[in-house]
C-alpha cells in the first residue's frame, strides 16, 4: 500500500548526443545540459554494423541480428565453436583510458536461448602507456543457463601503472562447447563509477524527471461530485424532459503526512504553483487522479519533537 504526488512539471530534461559520428564516437549524456556521463564504447549497440567488434577464425563466429534484441533495432549474435576454446566480440575501437585508483564498471545485456555447454565470461585486460600489458580480470558473472536478457558487468581493478584496456565480452576459458551454441549480446557500456547504470548512447531518446513525494499517509480524504443533469419541464405532462449527464470533477479535501520536512516542503511547492499533480494510491478505490489545489493550503509539523509534518489542501480534479 502506498501514495505518491507526482508533479507534471519536469525539473529536468537528460538528453544524449554522440561525440562525433554516430555510432563511431563515444555517447554523451547532459542533465541540463551538462555532461554527467559518458560511454567510451563506439558502436554500442550494434545498430549498423559490427564495426569496432571482431572474432578471431577459430574461436566462434559473429553476426548482426535484426530479430533478437534488447534495445534498438540489432544486437549481436555470437556462435561458438565446437571443441575448442570460444573469445567473442573483441573490442577494437579505441582503447578506453583508464586510472588507477579510479571506479569504472563495464556491462552489456546477454540473452541465452538455451542452456550452454561451455562457461562464458568476459575477460578485461589492462596495458601501460607503452600499450604492454599489465593484467587481466575476469567479470564475476558467469553465462552457463538459457536466460531471457539478462545484464553482465565488472566493476574494474585498476592495477598501478594501467591507462587504458581492452576487452572481450565471451570467453569461455578451459571449457569447450559440445554443439555450436549462441549467445544474443547487445548495449555495451564503460563508463565511470562503481555501478553498471542505465545503458545509453548518443541516440538515446530525451527523458524528463518529474519531482515526486511519497508520503507515509494520506488521510481525512473526501470527494463530492455534483451531477449535471439538464431538466425541462413539459407543459402538460407531469414528468419531467432529462438530458443525462455525468457528474462533473470530483473535489474534496485530503491530508498528507511525512516523515521528512523535505517531503512535506516539496509537496506544498508543488500545490501552490500552477502545475497539475498526479496523485496516486494503490490502496483505494479511485488509484490515480489528476488535480489542482483549490483553495487554502496549510503544511505544519507536530511541535516540539518535529518529527511528523501533515499538509493538507482542498483539490479539484482535471483531465
Amino acid at each position: 500500500m502506498s501514495s505518491s504526488f507526482t508533479s507534471s512539471e519536469a525539473i529536468s530534461s537528460i538528453t544524449h548526443a554522440w561525440a562525433g559520428a554516430a555510432n563511431a564516437s563515444a555517447s554523451i549524456e547532459y542533465t541540463d545540459g551538462v555532461e554527467t556521463r559518458r560511454n567510451q564504447i563506439l558502436n554500442p549497440g550494434f545498430e549498423a554494423n559490427l564495426t569496432y567488434w571482431s572474432t578471431s577464425a577459430g574461436y566462434g563466429t559473429t553476426t548482426r541480428d535484426t530479430t533478437v534484441l534488447h534495445s534498438g533495432t540489432a544486437s549481436a549474435k555470437f556462435v561458438a565453436p565446437v571443441g575448442t576454446q570460444a573469445l567473442g566480440l573483441s573490442y577494437s575501437g579505441t582503447m578506453p583510458p583508464v586510472t588507477p585508483g579510479q571506479a569504472y564498471t563495464l556491462s552489456y545485456w546477454a540473452m541465452v536461448p538455451a542452456d550452454l555447454t561451455a562457461t562464458y565470461t568476459t575477460v578485461v585486460s589492462y596495458y601501460d602507456a607503452n600499450t604492454t600489458y599489465v593484467s587481466s580480470q575476469f567479470a564475476p558473472t558467469q553465462l552457463t543457463t538459457a536466460t531471457d536478457w539478462t545484464r553482465v558487468s565488472v566493476a574494474l581493478v585498476v592495477p598501478a601503472n594501467a591507462v587504458k584496456i581492452s576487452f572481450a565480452l565471451l570467453n569461455s576459458q578451459s571449457t569447450k562447447a559440445t554443439v555450436a551454441e549462441v549467445i544474443y549480446v547487445d548495449d555495451v557500456i564503460f563508463q565511470a563509477g562503481d555501478t553498471a547504470l542505465d545503458y545509453f548512447d548518443g541516440s538515446t531518446p530525451t527523458t524528463y524527471v518529474y519531482p515526486q513525494v511519497t508520503p507515509r499517509l494520506v488521510t481525512q480524504w473526501n470527494a463530492s461530485a455534483t451531477t449535471r443533469h439538464i431538466v425541462h419541464e413539459v407543459l402538460g405532462n407531469p414528468w419531467p424532459d432529462v438530458t443525462v449527464q455525468p457528474a462533473g470533477p470530483r473535489s474534496g479535501t485530503m491530508a498528507a503526512i511525512f516523515e521528512s520536512e523535505d517531503d512535506a516542503v516539496a509537496l506544498y511547492t508543488m500545490l501552490t504553483g500552477t502545475t497539475v499533480v498526479l496523485f496516486s494510491d494503490d490502496s483505494t478505490s479511485f488509484p490515480t487522479m489528476r488535480f489542482l489545489a483549490n483553495g487554502q493550503i496549510t503544511i505544519q509539523q507536530d511541535a516540539p519533537a518535529r518529527t511528523v509534518w501533515a499538509v493538507t489542501f482542498s483539490y479539484m480534479e482535471v483531465q
